[in-house]
């Protein structure tokens, strides 16, 4: 059994890695600069790249991004931030994101963060990240 845990921890981010469940889940919180931006695109690049995922490679993980924490942002850290939308140039096997409302889900989509799906209730966003699993279709 792989050891899981909080891989990195920030004042503006937080990366736990389940390697049992092929699980990554990221909470980000507070209000970011577009330096914030560059340091969290590196810490997940460096994150992903430096963590063995028992085996599994990045397309075999589902990715919760939980945003129920961050503020509103600038439009610039906005934009600045779905310039390079790091989730999908990794290819994860699913991406879901946890919203505070709906309208907020809506700016995300908006964005282009590269997320499949956004959610207001956690359970309901692991539930869909897992479903293909539980089905035996996926990994």
């Amino acid at each position: 059994m792989a050891i899981s845990g909080v891989a990195v921890a920030d004042e503006n981010f937080k990366i736990t890695i389940d390697h049992d469940r092929r699980f990554l889940k990221i909470v980000l919180h507070g209000l970011w600069t577009r330096e914030t931006v560059d340091q969290y695109r590196d810490t997940v690049r460096k994150t992903v790249n430096a963590t063995p995922l028992n085996g599994y490679s990045l397309q075999d993980v589902g990715v919760l991004i939980d945003t129920r924490m961050l503020a509103v942002q600038s439009r610039d850290v906005a934009e600045y931030y779905s310039q390079i939308p790091i989730y999908s140039a990794a290819h994860p096997r699913k991406i879901a994101t946890l919203v505070v409302s709906r309208l907020v889900g809506m700016q995300v989509r908006r964005i282009g963060t590269g997320t499949q799906e956004i959610f207001e209730d956690e359970d309901e966003a692991i539930g869909w990240l897992f479903a293909d699993m539980k089905r035996g279709i996926g990994l």
